[in-house]
């Protein structure tokens, strides 16, 4: 995998943050609120629930996805974000994820002029999305230069009364298949894809020592598990 290049402006770069997963079965949304409610230390709501969209990029070689099924440290996503339940893919953001182990950094650049429909052609969409990106973005697009798949899923966001801990809930997983075809598809769903409620613990390094209690209340078993692996997975039938 190619180095990832220093950031430059205008991508906004967040700090490190530890996210820990956990998978549950996919009736165990309402139990899974529950606790967060009655937790402790007292979860609130931080955002309205919202639609995520996610399309992924690799290389030609699948370099990204062979990394994940590898298990190294170091690994490193591409994908195009936005909000929203329409068949439009519109005001989103680049982002390039990089993780070490459980360490994740992000780096964002919001693209807010661009709309992909489908049917339109992938390769004018990368076109028009490197149009809008600095130098940085357009190298990556130059890497990463396949859309393998899109992904959608139903959000929950929860946070601490102090802000040091977040957890999200993500449900209602759907995946649609971008490698067989050169053109943008928003309705034909992959199949099979394993149903499951995803659970993310994020938090600051500062606070990796007050994790462990955070955990035990709330009776999840940790595992290693990754959206686009699992989408791709369905995608190729493997």
């Amino acid at each position: 995998m190619t180095p990832m290049p220093a950031a430059q402006t205008p991508f906004q770069v967040s700090n490190g943050r530890f996210e820990l997963k956990f998978v549950a079965p996919p009736e165990s949304t309402d139990w899974i609120i529950s606790q967060l409610n009655m937790h402790p230390v007292l979860f609130k709501k931080a955002y309205p629930e919202r639609r995520v969209n996610n399309v992924y990029f690799d290389t030609e070689n699948l370099e990204a996805y062979a990394d994940n099924l590898s298990g190294i440290s170091r690994r490193i996503k591409v994908r195009y974000r936005w909000y929203g339940i329409d068949n439009v893919a519109q005001n989103g953001a680049l982002e390039i994820k990089s993780r070490r182990n459980q360490l994740g950094w992000k780096m964002q650049h919001p693209i807010p002029g661009i709309k992909l429909l489908h049917g339109d052609g992938w390769r004018n969409a990368i076109t028009a999305l490197k149009k809008e990106l600095p130098g940085e973005g357009k190298i990556w697009l130059d890497q990463f230069t396949r859309a393998v798949l899109i992904n959608r899923y139903r959000r929950q966001y929860f946070i601490s009364p102090d802000g040091n801990f977040r957890v999200t809930v993500d449900d209602d997983i759907r995946t649609y298949n971008q490698w067989l075809s050169g053109k943008i598809n928003l309705r034909c769903r992959a199949e099979p894809m394993p149903d499951g409620v995803i659970v993310e613990v994020k938090f600051d390094q500062s606070q990796r020592e007050k994790v462990s209690g955070i955990l035990d209340t709330l009776s999840l078993r940790r595992s290693r598990h990754s959206k686009y692996m699992t989408g791709a997975e369905a995608c190729f039938s493997l």
